[in-house]
């Protein structure tokens, strides 16, 4: 008697499908889920059948091409938008080196690294962003 198949929840079925959507080969996929969910996750072939079923490719090319061109779309009316979002950003900057005088080459350090954390809080909520936004196409799409 052939051994049944496990029953993986479908919101696992996503999780994975949004990884790939995101750029994550099959392998890197199933090496993720592996991390997170151990003994639970699916094995690769059965994400490589998701991927089949369930045209994986096809769907991250959707959403890769909706992506651009919202990406498109904003680029065009990013003027205003980008002025702003660097006004905010430079008013940010300024207080991070505010905190620390550079009198001192130990105040210099600091004041750099206050600024290194407060562009890398910026970046890490774009790349947030942008990963939420390709993965509500994504569902939007299906």
């Amino acid at each position: 008697m052939p051994a049944s198949r496990h029953q993986h929840p479908n919101d696992l079925r996503e999780e994975a499908f949004d990884l790939f959507a995101a750029g994550l080969s099959i392998r890197r996929v199933f090496d993720e889920l592996h991390a997170l969910y151990a003994a639970d996750a699916p094995a690769e072939s059965t994400l490589r059948r998701w991927s089949v079923e369930d045209r994986w490719t096809r769907r991250r090319v959707r959403i890769r091409s909706v992506g651009r061109a919202r990406a498109d779309a904003r680029r065009a009316l990013a003027g205003p938008e980008l002025t702003a979002e660097l006004h905010k950003m430079r008013r940010l900057v300024v207080e991070a080196v505010d905190v620390a005088p550079f009198t001192t080459a130990e105040g210099a350090l600091y004041a750099l690294a206050a600024l290194e954390r407060v562009i890398a809080r910026h970046e890490d909520r774009e790349a947030e962003r942008t990963f939420q936004e390709q993965v509500r196409s994504a569902r939007a799409l299906y």
